[in-house]
């Protein structure tokens, strides 16, 4: 019965551990969804904020161990397609941030 519940408590605990790792993930790409609406009270004016930043900011602060820097380049990457620019042109600013950021800590 032991070796049934603490397998159950480690499965538990993984599925917990992969989850936590994704929030950061999650929460970079909702960003950038949120910065790419086609919402403008400036009538397009002012470029749009890179949102995304934000959470790669948050997260290399709070935990750096989960913001990694695969994921940082995937939301760069994501930024850049929904935005209409070339792919992996703003990656090197987002992957840059997270290295600065990382040093300074």
């Amino acid at each position: 019965m032991n070796g049934w519940s603490s397998a159950t408590e480690r499965g538990a605990l993984m599925s917990w551990r992969f989850l936590s790792a994704l929030v950061p993930v999650l929460c970079g790409f909702l960003a950038v969804l949120v910065s790419n609406l086609p919402l403008s009270l400036t009538n397009g004016l002012v470029p749009a904020p890179l949102l995304g930043l934000v959470p790669i900011y948050f997260w290399g602060l709070v935990r750096p161990d989960l913001m990694t820097p695969a994921a940082v380049f995937g939301i760069g990457l994501f930024q850049d397609i929904n935005g209409g620019r070339p792919a992996g042109g703003l990656d090197p600013v987002f992957c840059d941030y997270l290295r600065g950021h990382r040093t300074a800590t």
